[in-house]
């Protein structure tokens, strides 16, 4: 981290509309090669996405570190839900969000089109909003879940087939019990459901009622990261993403 700090006021809308809510991604627009390291000094650009108050749609607008001003990406898509709260994902040229119920809004930013990605079948009714669109190896977009299944909480990786297009079938890689990632003590309580925070990679961040854990899907290992369970999101960070859409190394 370079200590630097930028504040940017979000993108004026007509006065007759609020958000509802938003959410954005911070890019490298350099245009250099993920090997080249921090880009803590390079020009970037800032996606955000709003859904607007009085209507049922979400909007995109774009910032530019190098001009220093926000453009309407003119890409708007109708949708029924809001977008969920949490990071999103970087695949390619398309930026991945999760919706609160049943969907996954997508952003292609070469092309300025919004378009929607089905969740796994039944998934609005068995997770309700306790999901979150993450990247597994290879690249593949993926969601990870928790629900609660013979009064255990269970933990679920889905995959999806394809490159993330409209087309594409959902693959349920991973189901297990929770107790076996993290110590989860008595029987649960609904109102005891573990709630998915966020994820890195392999990386899975799960807040319960005793703190903040930290699970590694490939070795099934986990890391408390603090006994307070007042956090509602986290955002990993390595760097800003890159437009050639290659993590940077950390």
């Amino acid at each position: 981290m370079s200590g630097g700090r930028r504040y940017i006021r979000a993108p004026r809308l007509e006065r007759k509309h609020h958000y509802e809510f938003s959410t954005g991604a911070v890019l490298c627009d350099a245009g250099h090669d993920a090997d080249r390291g921090c880009c803590g000094d390079c020009p970037f650009a800032v996606y955000m996405v709003v859904t607007l108050d009085r209507e049922d749609t979400a909007h995109a607008f774009i910032y530019s570190s190098t001009d220093g001003e926000w453009k309407d990406m003119d890409s708007t898509h109708s949708t029924a839900t809001l977008i969920k709260e949490g990071p999103g994902l970087l695949l390619g040229s398309v930026l991945y969000w999760t919706l609160v119920v049943g969907s996954i809004l997508a952003l292609d930013f070469n092309k300025h089109v919004f378009y929607e990605i089905e969740q796994p079948p039944n998934a609005a009714y068995e997770y309700e909003d306790n999901v979150q669109v993450m990247e597994t190896e290879g690249g593949v977009l993926s969601l990870t879940a928790i629900t609660i299944c013979s009064l255990k909480f269970e933990f679920h990786l889905w995959s999806r087939r394809d490159d993330g297009g409209l087309v594409g079938e959902w693959v349920l890689q991973r189901a297990v019990y929770l107790d076996e990632l993290i110590p989860t003590g008595p029987p649960p309580m609904a109102y005891d459901l573990p709630v998915i925070l966020g994820a890195d990679g392999s990386v899975v961040f799960v807040r319960k009622e005793d703190g903040i854990f930290q699970v590694y899907l490939e070795t099934s290992q986990f890391k408390r990261l603090c006994d307070s369970n007042n956090i509602h999101n986290i955002y990993p960070y390595k760097s800003l993403f890159l437009l050639e859409a290659k993590a940077p190394k950390p």
